[in-house]
């Protein structure tokens, strides 16, 4: 998955949404929606 492989970089570096979402150039809200979905997916 795309998507979660830039929130391990997000981990991996400690950086927050805002300077993840800027590194990569997509939306604050693209981000936390991927952020929930992982999490959902995981509590499964």
């Amino acid at each position: 998955m795309w998507h979660s492989a830039r929130l391990a970089y997000k981990e991996e570096y400690e950086l927050m949404f805002e300077q993840t979402s800027v590194n990569f150039d997509v939306g604050m809200r693209i981000l936390f929606r991927w952020a929930n979905k992982i999490a959902l997916y995981y509590l499964k």
